[in-house]
């Protein structure tokens, strides 16, 4: 499996988010927010459905590997599983790091 991710922005509709994309399958899964709320208000989407707000209770990233714990709710989105894990690669101007200072700033940590 092969995760790419990236940070976008766009002004225009008052929004950005960090996107997380299985080059193999397709699937893809985003912590959004809207440029009007405040760090800490966000949400989680797998593309189906209403994103669920306040989603992950912790994350990390390591040696280039991803890790979200997140809540119950959230959990569903993804066959029920609490923790993902997985290596990621950045794609576009920015790299691991700054993706990850991206997050941050959007969860609010």
């Amino acid at each position: 499996m092969s995760i790419s991710v990236s940070y976008e922005r766009s002004e225009r509709l008052q929004f950005e988010a960090v996107v997380f994309i299985d080059d193999d399958s397709g699937d893809c899964w985003q912590v959004q927010h809207e440029l009007a709320d405040p760090p800490g208000v966000y949400g989680v989407s797998a593309g189906a459905g209403a994103p669920v707000v306040g989603a992950i209770v912790e994350w990390r990233l390591s040696d280039g590997e991803f890790e979200f714990v997140l809540t119950p709710r959230a959990a569903l989105l993804f066959g029920g599983m609490q923790v993902l894990e997985f290596v990621a690669a950045a794609v576009g101007d920015d790299d691991l790091d700054a993706v990850a200072e991206r997050l941050r700033q959007i969860i609010g940590d």
